[in-house]
């Protein structure tokens, strides 16, 4: 349940910002009226991730070498993530807003519909890679999850990303993002080495690689879930620790 819900809040919160910064721009230009094709693309991304989790669950694979696959490759997603916001998370805003003020600023003769409409063709690709990470990283946990304890922690993490985006259009929240992503990026990291052990536990039981004592041990250890809890919990407090312990003796 709770890697269900770190996946869905972090890649909610990704979303979020994406769609609520290019809310807030329209508005404070005055061009709300471009606001449709951007919740258009929105809906569109929503759906295309539906349909994607529905096709990866339709795949007739070798149950021990699917399970491997993708535990390994939602582990390259995550770290993908995590790299892309690395890269991304300063020029974010002036990269959006780049794009918002292209659209905006050209004059109505040179505004096409393909102009307009790219606005949502942006939000829609933004979006759906953030969709096809969380279908992809939710059917991995989902393999030693019960369902309704995924769907649980998926929902609550959505809902708390919404409830996030719409106090960030509406001006009410200020949220210490660079803090966000540095204590879910070590909570991901965690959740990276449990995938990559897992992967190698499905791969040596279908017999590709070799089932040794110490990996054996190893997974053991991983796939404790009090452990994933526990680091949950670690991390955050040992963020709040370092920072105070930074305002006491500044260098």
């Amino acid at each position: 349940m709770l890697e269900s819900f770190v996946i869905m809040l972090r890649e909610g919160i990704e979303s979020a910002l994406v769609i609520g910064i290019i809310i807030v721009l329209l508005r404070q230009t005055g061009r709300r009226d471009l606001e449709r094709p951007v919740f258009l693309g929105l809906g569109l991304a929503i759906i295309a991730s539906i349909g994607a989790a529905i096709i990866l669950n339709l795949l007739p694979i070798n149950e021990e070498v699917y399970e491997g696959v993708l535990y390994w490759v939602s582990a390259l997603f995550i770290s993908s993530m995590i790299w892309w916001m690395h890269r991304k998370s300063k020029t974010l805003y002036a990269d959006i807003k780049s794009r918002v003020d292209h659209t905006v600023k050209s004059t109505a003769s040179e505004r096409s519909l393909k102009e307009v409409w790219g606005l949502g063709v942006f939000t829609f690709l933004m979006i759906f890679r953030e969709g096809v990470e969380a279908v992809m990283l939710l059917s991995a946990v989902n393999l030693t999850t019960e369902t309704m304890l995924s769907f649980m922690g998926s929902f609550f993490g959505l809902a708390i990303s919404v409830i996030i985006c719409v106090m960030f259009i509406k001006g009410s929240l200020r949220v210490n993002l660079r803090g966000f992503f540095e204590v879910t990026e070590w909570i991901l990291g965690i959740l990276i080495i449990q995938m990559l052990f897992k992967g190698y536990h499905e791969f040596a039981e279908a017999g590709i690689f070799p089932a040794t004592r110490s990996m054996a041990v190893a997974y053991t250890i991983v796939q404790n879930n009090s452990l994933f809890i526990i680091a949950m919990i670690s991390v955050p407090v040992l963020f709040w620790i370092a920072k105070k312990l930074r305002k006491l003796n500044p260098i």
